[in-house]
């Protein structure tokens, strides 16, 4: 159960229409979960966190147990929340005050939160889109090299007339594409032209001599 000091937060305390107060963000809580469905996991950190949830009923049940040796804060159960979730193949999207749970296959046709290039993203489970534009590297080549990368129901879809990758994924996996995209999308560093004025010699004979040396000659 998820209890915290001084103050009930039993699941099975849980009625519906009855508003529940959010524990404070620097409270320390015991949260313990034993083959919890996901009622009652939602229950509970609907309890911890204030958050307000909608269930539809085609989602899957599921079972699920959760241990922690020391007490965590509300942040820290919601992350673990998330990470639930993401493992049993869920997602949580904003709809209105709520937050729908639902399937995160073919998540890239759900309304999840959209961030472009400046905006602060989470780093979490949640399943968000990013916009990103490429400096160097083609939209095409860049998708590829994330496509063995991204989770399962992950989607990278390249737009090649802004030369952008448009990336649903989980959040903290798509920060993980993000700083692989930061080691490949730079200049090229291949074969380059470029003049060089000649000072003490003749340009000709300069160029038969280079002819000669990188033939292999005397």
């Amino acid at each position: 159960m998820a209890q915290a000091a001084g103050q009930g937060a039993n699941i099975h305390d849980f009625e519906p229409g009855i508003e529940y107060q959010a524990l404070p963000p620097g409270a320390r809580i015991t949260f313990n979960l034993q083959d919890a469905d996901l009622p009652d996991l939602v229950r509970a950190i609907g309890n911890i966190t204030g958050r307000r949830f909608i269930i539809p009923g085609k989602v899957r049940s599921i079972k699920t147990t959760i241990y922690s040796p020391t007490k965590v804060t509300p942040g820290e159960a919601y992350q673990a929340f998330l990470s639930v979730l993401q493992v049993n193949g869920m997602t949580v999207i904003p709809s209105g005050r709520y937050l729908k749970i639902e399937e995160s296959t073919g998540i890239a046709t759900q309304a999840v939160p959209t961030y472009t290039a400046g905006e602060s993203a989470p780093g979490d489970d949640r399943y968000v889109t990013r916009i990103i534009r490429l400096a160097n590297i083609a939209t095409d080549e860049a998708a590829t090299v994330l496509g063995h990368f991204k989770s399962r129901d992950g989607d990278i879809t390249p737009h090649a007339a802004t030369n952008a990758l448009i990336i649903t994924d989980t959040a903290a996996n798509i920060r993980r594409m993000v700083q692989i995209l930061g080691d490949i999308d730079v200049p090229s560093v291949g074969e380059q032209i470029w003049v060089e004025p000649v000072h003490h010699a003749l340009a000709s004979e300069l160029a038969t001599r280079l002819t000669e040396i990188l033939s292999g000659g005397a």
